[in-house]
């Protein structure tokens, strides 16, 4: 089953906000399973907390669709960029 993990933005995002619920909805109709937890340090992100967040909490691997909202995709893009993508 694909896994969709929801990264939210920085300034107290939370997976409650924006457009997250009606997507989270839509995605779970089509039978998708989508991880949608709190972050922490939500009002400022930082890699330093955001990184073993994912990998070490949410195990978010090479397998899971990463959905980042302002900041939060970034913290998506670095994810992928520094811990996932094996380039040669």
């Amino acid at each position: 089953m694909t896994k969709i993990v929801f990264v939210p933005g920085n300034g107290n995002s939370t997976k409650q906000d924006n457009w997250f619920p009606s997507l989270q909805a839509d995605f779970e109709k089509e039978g998708l399973e989508v991880v949608a937890s709190e972050f922490l340090g939500p009002v400022l992100t930082r890699e330093s907390y955001w990184m073993p967040f994912l990998i070490d909490e949410l195990k978010v691997d090479e397998e899971m669709l990463l959905v980042g909202y302002s900041s939060g995709a970034v913290a998506a893009m670095r994810l992928a960029e520094k811990h996932v993508l094996k380039l040669p």
